[in-house]
């Protein structure tokens, strides 16, 4: 049976040469071209492999390009995705390139862990164990209020009094 031409192969073949084109530009600009890339299982627009945890998709090349995104760049989104991808969740480019971090998830940190102020709060009415680190023997159980009639101090912890200051609080496992 012959098949007859209507412009879909052609679209496919100049799909398939895009996808190779944006391989070997991604592989000029974040390798230096020292790199031999592929498409996993011979899909061409699906992933490319181009070697050491370089795994990227014809959109994310796109973006690369777009955004003019240097090796250090790309190299920081990947290494942290690996990191932190299981605990903490994958953090796709294009939020990596609009500035989302794993330091800015909504994750919970473990139970018994002293955790700054300056790199994380813990959630409005959550009970859990406060100090200031140069008083570190100093401890009460605290929490962060939004209720306006508790004195709060600038991280809106509730606070006993007004020369309070806190800088670190642990989890704790309500019983």
């Amino acid at each position: 049976m012959k098949k007859e031409f209507d412009g879909r192969s052609s679209a496919i073949i100049m799909f398939r040469f895009a996808c190779k084109e944006l391989a070997q530009y991604i592989n000029k600009q974040l390798f230096d071209n020292s790199r031999s890339p592929y498409w996993v299982a011979d899909k061409v627009g699906g992933t490319c492999d181009f070697g050491d945890a370089d795994f990227l998709t014809p959109e994310e090349m796109v973006l690369i390009l777009e955004n003019h995104v240097t090796y250090d760049d790309y190299a920081e989104w990947r290494d942290a995705n690996i990191k932190y991808g299981e605990t903490q969740g994958y953090i796709n480019l294009p939020s990596w390139i609009k500035g989302c971090r794993h330091s800015m998830l909504n994750v919970k940190p473990k139970y018994g862990e002293w955790i700054s102020v300056d790199d994380m709060l813990p959630e409005y009415e959550e009970d859990v164990l406060v100090c200031d680190i140069a008083e570190p023997g100093e401890q009460r159980f605290g929490h962060r209020s939004n209720n306006p009639k508790v004195w709060r101090d600038h991280n809106a912890f509730a606070i006993i009094h007004n020369e309070e200051r806190i800088t670190h609080w642990m989890r704790i496992k309500t019983l």
